[in-house]
């Protein structure tokens, strides 16, 4: 590829237990760096695409501050999701040279990006996917700074609003019941976004791989091999760039990072295995227990951080501040 593009990827906290399979993958897309800003001893051999910036979540929050003339509001790194727009203009330095900057959740797997990010999608267009768990921008002063955008749509976060809550609003996507984000507003002041489902997202309230926004769409467990990633259902197989397993509490019994299956709640060696966890009754109450225990926390939270103060901020239309 003739674009240069990097992913900024913070991660502080106790590292996901398949954070080497994300890492591995990653490090098959030769085409695309990865900056990972982390609090952890990663212990990797050394990847050419891949590099870790050891820091602190105050010192990656210091690095976001300094852009702002108001106090922000970031006690916590999961808040750090509203916060990825800025990664352009925070990180402007060590994005020196790159066309393209990006952000990316680890609770995926990568596949052949280079397959579906292409010269040509990125020649055409500034902003590429609209969700939150991949999304790039292309390196110039008006997408580096899009983020701070004045708008005049009351239904639309303002940077202001998103940046001084400790709640968190999805700005950096689509946007949620309590208001719509930052690739709603693009939509409306038609940036050139490159929109396709190129990955599978996947339901993280159905123990079965079912893909959101994709209607019917299935897989019954993925396979991964030396950089690409298939969904597979009764024989046929589709390439995805990527499976984003949003939410689920998942296992790790693989010998090889370099092959292994995606069952609803195993990283696999063998199909055998697999087959047989499709089949478990035991597994799928596991799932559906954490499902349960999953919804139950996440209203306790939204209690915690006056979720109804949103909402009625929304209704009101006193998001745009």
């Amino acid at each position: 590829m003739k674009n240069k593009v990097a992913f900024i990827v913070p991660y502080f906290g106790t590292l996901p237990n398949y954070f080497y399979l994300w890492l591995n993958s990653a490090s098959w897309n030769t085409d695309f760096d990865f900056m990972i800003f982390t609090d952890n001893i990663i212990n990797i051999e050394p990847m050419r695409n891949i590099k870790v910036i050891n820091t602190s979540f105050s010192n990656f929050k210091d690095r976001i501050q300094a852009l702002f003339d108001f106090k922000i509001s970031l006690s916590r790194p999961y808040k750090l999701c509203d916060y990825r727009p800025v990664y352009g203009a925070a990180f402007e330095k060590e994005l020196q040279g790159y066309d393209f900057w990006g952000h990316c959740d680890v609770d995926l797997i990568f596949g052949d990006l280079k397959k579906y990010i292409t010269d040509e999608v990125l020649d055409k267009n500034d902003r590429i996917y609209n969700l939150g768990h991949c999304t790039l921008y292309r390196n110039c002063e008006t997408m580096n700074n899009l983020y701070r955008i004045c708008h005049d749509f009351d239904d639309c976060f303002s940077y202001k609003y998103a940046y001084t809550t400790d709640f968190s609003t999805s700005y950096d996507e689509i946007g949620t019941k309590y208001g719509c984000g930052l690739s709603t507003i693009c939509e409306r002041i038609k940036i050139k976004n490159y929109i396709s489902l190129d990955f599978a997202d996947i339901d993280p309230e159905r123990f079965n791989f079912e893909l959101v926004y994709t209607e019917g769409e299935k897989a019954d467990y993925f396979a991964y091999e030396a950089g690409k990633i298939v969904g597979v259902t009764e024989g046929s197989e589709k390439e995805y760039a990527y499976v984003h397993l949003q939410k689920r509490i998942m296992s790790v019994d693989v010998k090889d990072n370099n092959k292994f299956y995606i069952s609803p709640i195993w990283f696999r060696s063998t199909i055998e295995a697999v087959r047989d966890d499709l089949t478990s009754k035991e597994q799928r109450k596991q799932f559906e227990k954490a499902v349960i225990v999953r919804k139950i926390k996440s209203k306790e939270n939204k209690l915690k951080s006056n979720a109804v103060r949103h909402y009625l901020n929304r209704v009101m239309r006193k998001i745009n501040i």
